[in-house]
Parts: structure tokens; C-alpha cells; sequence
């Protein structure tokens, strides 16, 4: 009797261990299937946030393309600016020279100018001069034929005659000058007449000049305008650049991490999964495995008992070999019946 107690309490003894073996299984199998489950949806998670990286990627590379030929166009209308600055000057120089052109022409035509008027004021006192010899001929003939008149001597009306042709001759060789100087006045008129329509177009050439100018100056400050602009987005252009390369540097790392931690898992679920089950009765067992996945491997050590013929237990740790893994582990239960 003695012998019954003691085995029904020793039956006892390991019911309740049996009991308390299957919940800490049934909780290990619980929390190994969480696992489980939280690996899928990480991998699911990872596969969907290598997505998302990828088209970002291919969104960064068509933005990089984008500026890359906005630059190019920025670079081209920079040198189209630059030719028609360049033409400007050019422009700007020629009627610089034309300029001085017409203001040697210019004062040459006041030179000539002020030459004729000098010609034109001395003809005009030849022109009195001569006008006061005329008169004073006029008073000598009237005075001469007075005196014909009131005078018989033949001698005397000889002399007077004498005297009225050296007067006839002094008033033709009067009338002679005066012929020349308005002649001479004539062709200073004409002279000042062609300087000034000389002057009126060196004039109208020059305003022509300025109204060039003034378009080129406006022309030259919007090109300024234009490139101050262009050097501004060239800035925000490369500042966008510099970020989308960031981004891009930043979105490497994390799919080379999750790349990383996504074969390190793997290897260690293919270690784990090669750890051996304890098979005899009242025998403990201790098992290894290797797994791998692609270039990442991983360890895996185990230990297990078997309680009788339907019920046996085991637990595995894996280990990345590469540097930087994680630690993978899980807690098995058998029932056979």
C-alpha cells in the first residue's frame, strides 16, 4: 500500500509537471507563433517599404533628370544672354563711334558755319562800301551836268565830259563789285544752307544713335535681369539636388539594413528549423544546425527531452555569423497519440 502511495503521488508529481510543461509550451507555441506572425508581417512590411523605396528611387532619378535638363536649358539661355550682350556692346561701341563721327562732322559744319557768316558780314560791307561809291558818283555826275549847264566853255564842257566817263567807268567797276559780292553772298547762302541740312541730319542720325542706345541699355538690364533669375533656380536647383541625393543616400542605407536583417532572419529561421527532436524516452538531447540564406549564415544550438512515448519538448537559439546580427530563438512542444 505504502508502495501505491508513493507511486500515485510520484504519478502525481508528474501530471502536475506534465501540466505546468504543456502550459509553458502552449505558451511558447503561442509566443513562437507571434513570432511567426510578426516576421511575415515584417517581411511583408519590409517588401512593401522596398517598394515604396524603389519608387522613390525612380521618382528621385526622373527629378534628378528633370533638373539636370532645366539646367541645360539654364546654361543654354545663360549663353544666348551672354551672345546678345556681347552684341550689345558690340552695338553699343559702333554707335559710340559713329557718335564721335558726327561730332568731328558737326564741328566742322560750325567751323564752315561761322566762315561763311565771316564771308557773309565782310560782302555786306563791301556791298555798302560799294552802294557809298555809287552815291557819291551820282552827286559828282548830277554836280557835273549843273555845271554843263551853266557853263559855255567848251574847255570846260570837255573836262566835265572827261570827268563824267571817269565816273561812267568808276560806276561800272562799282557795279562789278557789287555784282561779285552778291554772288559771293549767293554761294554763302547756298554754303550755309548745305551745312545746315548737314547739321539737321548729323543730328537726326544722332538721336537715331541715342534711341539705340537707350533700347540697348534696356535690353542689357533685362539680360541682367534674366541672369540673376537663371543664377537663382540654378541655386534652388543644386539645393534640391543636394536633398534629393540625401534622400537618396538616407533610402540606400535603409534597404541595405533591411536587406541585412531580412537574410539574417531568414538564415536563422533555416538554422532553427534544422535543430533535431529528442527521440528516445528519458533521453536529453543537445542538436546544432547551420542555415543560410543567399551570402548571410547563421548558427543554431538546441537542447530537448523526451518525457515518454507522446509527449516530448525542445527549445533553439540561432546566431548570425556575419557582424551586427540578431539572436532568433524558439521553444517547441510534441504530443503524439
Amino acid at each position: 500500500a505504502k508502495y501505491t502511495d508513493n507511486m500515485g503521488k510520484k504519478v502525481n508529481d508528474i501530471g502536475d509537471e506534465v501540466t505546468a510543461l504543456s502550459d509553458a509550451t502552449n505558451a511558447a507555441i503561442t509566443r513562437h507563433d507571434k513570432d511567426i506572425v510578426d516576421l511575415a508581417q515584417a517581411g511583408l512590411k519590409a517588401t512593401e517599404a522596398l517598394e515604396a523605396n524603389r519608387k522613390d528611387i525612380d521618382a528621385n532619378k526622373q527629378g534628378i533628370v528633370d533638373l539636370a535638363k532645366g539646367l541645360q536649358l539654364a546654361a543654354e539661355a545663360v549663353e544666348d544672354n551672354r551672345k546678345e550682350i556681347d552684341a550689345n556692346k558690340a552695338a553699343i561701341a559702333e554707335n559710340t563711334a559713329k557718335l564721335e563721327e558726327q561730332k568731328e562732322a558737326n564741328d566742322g559744319f560750325n567751323n564752315a558755319i561761322a566762315s561763311l557768316d565771316e564771308d557773309i558780314i565782310t560782302l555786306k560791307k563791301a556791298d555798302l562800301a560799294a552802294a557809298d561809291a555809287l552815291k557819291a558818283h551820282r552827286t559828282d555826275i548830277d554836280a557835273n551836268k549843273a555845271a554843263i549847264e551853266t557853263k559855255a566853255d567848251k574847255t570846260a564842257v570837255e573836262s566835265v565830259r572827261t570827268i563824267a566817263v571817269e565816273a561812267q567807268k568808276s560806276a561800272q567797276v562799282a557795279k562789278g563789285a557789287v555784282e561779285v559780292a552778291q554772288k559771293s553772298a549767293e554761294t554763302a547762302d547756298s554754303h550755309a544752307k548745305a551745312a545746315q541740312t548737314a547739321a539737321a541730319k548729323a543730328q537726326e542720325s544722332a538721336d537715331t544713335n541715342a534711341v539705340q542706345i537707350a533700347a540697348n541699355t534696356k535690353q542689357i538690364d533685362t539680360n541682367k535681369t534674366d541672369i540673376a533669375a537663371l543664377q537663382t533656380a540654378n541655386g534652388q536647383h543644386a539645393a534640391g539636388i543636394a536633398k534629393n541625393s540625401a534622400r537618396i543616400d538616407s533610402l540606400d542605407k535603409n534597404v541595405a539594413n533591411l536587406r541585412k536583417e531580412t537574410r539574417q532572419g531568414l538564415a536563422a529561421q533555416a538554422a532553427l528549423s534544422g535543430l533535431f527532436q529528442p527521440y528516445s524516452v528519458g533521453k536529453f538531447n543537445v542538436t546544432a544546425a547551420l542555415g543560410g540564406f543567399k551570402s548571410d549564415t547563421a548558427v543554431a544550438v538546441g537542447a530537448g527531452y523526451r518525457f515518454n512515448e507522446n509527449f516530448a519538448a525542445k527549445a533553439g537559439l540561432a546566431v548570425g555569423t556575419s557582424s551586427g546580427g540578431s539572436a532568433s530563438y524558439n521553444v517547441g512542444l510534441n504530443y503524439e497519440w
